[in-house]
């Protein structure tokens, strides 16, 4: 061992021995050196150059800073390997350690900033290399990780830092954080991209990009109706997703919108609120450039385009709106004397200017609107210069529909407008010509002369073209016509010329002249026979009592032959079983025994001629033959001034018909009626009835009456009965079972007295306890057929209001029996209960009398038990009685809160509601109806407004009804058309969260109801006018007409009475006269519409019974009317 170790260490002394005296020898400057240099080289070579070698004679000293001490051994281990170093010493100082190592870089403006540390001068330059010129405050530290993939880190921060005008990089260890503003939309694509490239094994610890900054900010909404364009700058993908959502699904949204940064302090909000108010709009278009908002576009109403204002004003901006859209787009111009008054929509403000500056204008009502139709313009030019040609008038646009109306300044004027009117409206309109006046004639005159040829010229003034082609078929020949038109035409001058020219056409030559206050007619005859015609014509047709001038001349030579005067007057018409008729006695004129050959044409008429006649005469002898030609066969006659009508018919129920007939035509004063019905008891005459009362209550009854049931039931009506003596027979006039319940109630309220018909009339007599005793009394009366106009009463100790009214004498005509309508119309008497009474819980206090039913034949010795089988049953005649079976909860005497509907009229509102926009509420719901019968009220239950809305949204739907509420329960009572419909209210009102405690019963109308209540609102708005002083209807009556027919149809078994009214204008056998020809006209044009004319009765009352005020256009207006009068007769 010894030996080994020798071989080993000699030599390498003598090596160290040798060398070390070499290197005496040399020089020590150039050994420095070159030690230096190969050292240097030996620690670049192997990338160690980070440390730094200083040789001091042949040893070496190494400088520098490491991050780990390997780094320190290993350059100590190449430098003591470089040949010629005795000795090495490190000087090298071992980084400062940092875990997580950091490294961060931050760009602002351009200028890029390196903060943190480095591993190694190799990862510094190649960061310095990737940021370029940048500020680096850079340290080598220790504990960085892998230095390749930290270099790697590194270098792919700085690289997306170079997107960005302003950010900043962190790395920790391998975990990189990236935040900034990218410098361009191009630059934030690719910073958006930076997770699918990052380096193995770092980690995007975070990634927060903000878009570029947009200079000026704008962003932009467009909206056509149909698609939403968003465009220009946005701040971020969730406010796009906001803004995309805020359309309705059936509007298309397109985008063009580029993120950006920069957006105007509170954009979002701005942004999403002007959205929403764009798209309320028709159209527009609303921006936000920076700070400053404009919104412009079209608003469909006033409303919008100020909510829409609001908002663009809340964000400090200006909005730009169109006139808002009119749904009924319309201007009227008013034009009085020089004055035009403009009043309703123009597309645009020059249009308004312009027509400020016409003479006269006032275009204060005048707003601008969208939705005038495409040719506005030229329909308005020809309104203005239309209206040039009147002196007072209208003209309306609406839509595509011209109006024009009014009174023209000239004769030539309205020929003018008529002319140009009969060219058609503009281009685009139709033109629709209101009442266009020619203007008044003062005076208004007239004339028609006839030459011996029979041609006739007619000059002066007519009041419009209606008149003239009415005249014009009084003229046979018309030679000429230069009468202008003209008003200030008297009232009824079609009439009343019209009645002038019959004259005229019967004599040779003559003149019909008006001079503006008096009526003439002047003309020749040759022969006495034409000018009796003349004179006859001219006083049936009542112009003689009008006072007209007459004066016709006769042949000197001849007179006309005066007929003898009969006394008493006598004339009969029989009508045989096998429909033969004849007829007797005397005739007052030929034109009367032309009328019985017209009306019986296989007749034989053996009268003869003679005065004398009854005035009432001719309307009595045609009552009586329909009458007469109506029964199976019987007599008809008139002795002095007493009619008496006998015969003979299948039927009860026919037999009432023809009564009722003939009662509403006559005066039942002056008439003998006896009807036998074969299926009813032998008739009597006189028929007579009555019912003495003593003072002890007690009642005797005697007579005749129709039926065991009518019987019956006066007995019971009587109470207390001593004596019944009446006997069963038939003739009873009609409606005599209603007098005789009147006169029995009216008996009830006198202390001894008789009710009594004698065969013509029904009398009340006897002494009443108190002044209220009689009036009760007097009451009762008007519960009888006719509303008790039959008759008449005497009571001692009662003093009635006004004085009685005589009956008219036979010279005049027969007063009609009252009406049973109260004003306009009525189709039950006034003591009569509505629907809803009847439903009430109270019964009335004493039974109602039933009508007697022609399903009970009554013969002299006893009456059938059942009915006929072609007549209906009592209780299917009258379902209405079967209400009275009904029994429902007693209506409280008093309402906390209330609501009533009945005879047509709008509902009524009354009582306590919560607070006051209650009654606003309820006032809307129910039809805009008046609410200042309501007021607030405590103690009402939280439910109360949503109960009383269903309750009045129910009673809305019903016909009549009422709706209370008395502080613990709600009630509903109701009458409707339909099962159907009263189910669903009865429904509706059920689901209620508190409808178990409501009472409810809404009962359903019989068809004649139905019937009744339709033709009473018909009749109401006064709707069916006749031309001035004609029985024609107007063209606006025939629709009317129509309605009427169908409200008909619904009760197909009723009878209607068509009542004529006329106001006081006139004289009044004319007006009699006039209405009576009205009633026909219109039962004419009810037949035309395949109305029954069995069931169809025409009656005139003239000025007799007048509803309103004669001494006032409206009442007048209100006069002229055409009343209803609907039964089951």
């Amino acid at each position: 061992m010894a030996g080994i170790l020798l071989k080993l260490l000699v030599p390498g002394a003598l090596t160290v021995v040798g060398g070390t005296a070499l290197a005496l020898t040399m020089t020590s400057a150039p050994i420095a050196t070159d030690l230096e240099t190969r050292t240097a080289a030996s620690l670049s070579a192997d990338a160690l150059n980070w440390a730094s070698v200083r040789i001091d004679g042949r040893d070496a000293v190494l400088t520098g800073t490491a991050t780990t001490q390997q780094m320190i051994d290993d350059a100590v281990t190449h430098v003591a390997d470089v040949r010629g170093v005795r000795a090495v010493s490190s000087e090298i100082v071992l980084a400062e350690f940092v875990s997580p190592f950091p490294f961060a870089a931050t760009i602002e403006s351009g200028a890029v900033t390196l903060s943190g540390g480095y591993p190694s001068a190799d990862v510094h330059a190649a960061i310095l290399a990737e940021a370029g010129a940048a500020s680096d405050s850079t340290r080598l530290l220790s504990g960085a990780p892998d230095a390749t993939a930290f270099e790697a880190a590194a270098t792919f921060g700085l690289g997306a830092l170079k997107q960005f005008d302003q950010g900043k990089i962190d790395l920790a260890d391998l975990s990189l954080s990236i935040s900034g503003r990218a410098r361009s939309i191009d630059a934030y694509g690719q910073l958006q991209r930076l997770r699918d490239s990052v380096p193995p094994g770092v980690r995007l610890a975070a990634l927060e990009i903000t878009p570029p900054v947009a200079s000026p900010y704008v962003w932009t909404a467009s909206f056509d109706g149909v698609t939403l364009a968003l465009s220009g700058n946005i701040p971020d993908e969730r406010l796009e997703t906001q803004l995309r959502a805020l359309p309705p699904s059936n509007i298309a949204v397109s985008t063009s919108l580029v993120l950006a940064s920069g957006a105007p302090e509170g954009f979002d909000a701005k942004a999403l609120e002007l959205l929403t108010a764009l798209l309320q709009l028709e159209r527009g278009e609303v921006t936000i450039n920076d700070g400053m908002v404009l919104l412009s576009g079209a608003p469909e109403s006033a409303a919008v385009a100020e909510q829409v204002t609001t908002v663009v004003t809340k964000a400090g901006g200006a909005a730009t709106l169109e006139p808002p859209r009119v749904a009924d787009f319309a201007l009227a111009i008013d034009k009085s004397g020089d004055a035009l008054a403009f009043a309703g929509f123009v597309p645009d403000a020059a249009t308004r200017d312009r027509l400020a500056e016409l003479a006269g204008a006032d275009v204060s009502a005048v707003e601008l609107g969208r939705g005038a139709p495409e040719f506005f313009a030229s329909g308005l030019d020809y309104g203005i210069e239309m209206l040039s040609h009147f002196s007072t008038g209208r003209f309306e646009l609406k839509g595509t529909r011209l109006s024009l109306g009014g009174r023209t300044a000239s004769v030539g004027d309205f020929n003018s407008v008529r002319g140009k009117a009969g060219e058609g409206a503009p281009q685009g309109f139709t033109l629709a010509l209101a009442d266009i006046r020619p203007p008044v004639a003062s005076p208004f005159t007239f004339s028609a002369v006839k030459t011996a040829g029979g041609s006739t010229a007619v000059t002066g003034y007519l009041p419009d073209d209606a008149a003239r082609a009415e005249l014009r078929t009084r003229i046979p020949d018309l030679a000429s016509d230069t009468a202008d038109p003209a008003d200030g035409a008297p009232e009824n001058f079609t009439f009343l010329a019209g009645k002038g020219l019959e004259v005229l056409a019967l004599l040779d030559s003559g003149t019909v002249t008006f001079d503006g206050a008096n009526w003439s007619i002047d003309g020749v005859v040759d022969t006495p026979q034409k000018g009796f015609a003349a004179d006859a014509a001219y006083s049936v047709a009542g112009l003689r009592t009008m006072g007209w001038s007459y004066q016709v001349k006769l042949p000197e030579a001849q007179t006309a032959a005066a007929l003898p005067i009969i006394s008493p007057y006598a004339w009969r018409a029989q009508k045989a079983s096998d429909g033969t008729v004849n007829f007797t006695g005397f005739a007052p004129s030929p034109a009367f025994k032309s009328y019985l050959k017209v009306r019986a044409a296989t007749a034989l008429d053996a009268t003869a001629l003679g005065a004398g006649a009854p005035d009432d005469f001719g309307a009595s002898a045609v009552a009586g033959l329909d009458a007469l030609f109506a029964l199976d066969e019987g007599s008809l006659g008139l002795n002095g001034a007493r009619w008496t009508l006998t015969g003979e018919v299948d039927n009860a129920g026919a037999r009432d018909t023809i009564q009722s007939a003939l009662a509403g035509r006559i005066d039942a004063a002056n008439w003998q009626i006896a009807i036998q019905a074969r299926d009813s008891a032998p008739v009597v005459t006189p028929y007579l009835w009555s019912a003495a009362k003593g003072t002890s209550g007690i009642v005797d009854l005697s007579g005749y009456l129709p039926s065991k049931a009518l019987q019956d039931l006066a007995a019971t009506r009587a109470v207390m009965v001593g004596r019944d003596t009446t006997a069963i027979a038939s003739g009873e006039p009609a409606g005599f079972d209603e007098d005789l319940a009147a006169g029995l109630d009216a008996l009830t309220h006198v202390s001894e007295g008789k009710a009594a018909f004698d065969g013509s009339r029904w009398v009340l007599t006897g002494t009443v306890a108190s002044q209220q005793d009689g009036e009760l009394a007097v009451a009762a009366l008007t519960r009888g057929s006719r509303q008790g106009s039959l008759w008449t009463s005497a009571l001692g100790g009662y003093t009635p209001p006004a004085p009685v009214v005589a009956e008219p004498s036979s010279s005049e005509p027969p007063a009609e029996p009252s009406s049973a309508e109260p004003a306009i119309i009525s189709i039950e008497p006034p003591s009569q209960p509505s629907a809803v009474e009847q439903l009430s819980s109270e019964p009335p206090s004493e039974a109602v009398l039933p009508e007697p039913s022609s399903s009970e034949p009554v013969s002299s010795e006893a009456s059938s038990a059942e009915p006929p089988a072609d007549e209906p049953s009592s209780a299917e005649a009258a379902p209405e009685e079967d209400r009275s079976l009904i029994v429902v909860d007693p209506l409280p005497a008093r309402f906390v809160f209330e609501a009533s509907k009945e005879g047509g009229q709008p509902i009524a509102l009354k009582g306590a509601v919560p607070v006051a926009t209650t009654a606003v509420y309820y006032g809307v719901i129910a039809g805009n109806v008046p609410t200042d019968a309501m007021h607030a009220g405590d103690d009402l239950p939280r439910d109360f407004i949503a109960s009383g809305a269903a309750g009045i949204k129910a009673l809305v739907r019903v016909n009549e009804g009422r709706l209370g509420f008395d502080g613990t329960r709600w009630w509903l009572r109701g009458m409707v058309e339909e099962a159907a419909l009263r189910d669903t209210l009865t429904a509706s009102i059920a689901a209620l969260p508190n409808g178990a405690d409501w009472s409810v019963f809404i009962g359903v109308l019989t068809p004649i109801e139905i019937c009744r209540e339709r033709v009473a609102e018909l009749a109401r708005r006064n709707a069916i006018t006749f031309q001035s002083g004609s029985a024609t209807l107007t063209e606006s009556s025939l629709p009317v007409i129509d309605e009427l027919a169908a409200d008909l149809d619904i009760c197909p078994e009723a009878s209607v009475h068509v009542e004529g009214h006329t106001d006081a204008d006139g004289a009044e056998d004319l007006n009699l006269a006039l209405s009576v020809s009205r009633a026909e006209t219109v039962v004419e044009a009810l037949i035309e519409r395949n109305v029954g004319i069995e069931r169809l009765y025409a009656e005139g009352y003239g000025e007799s019974q007048p509803i309103a005020d004669n001494d006032t256009r409206d009442g007048k207006a209100a006069n002229r009317r055409i009343a209803f009068s609907i039964s089951m007769e």
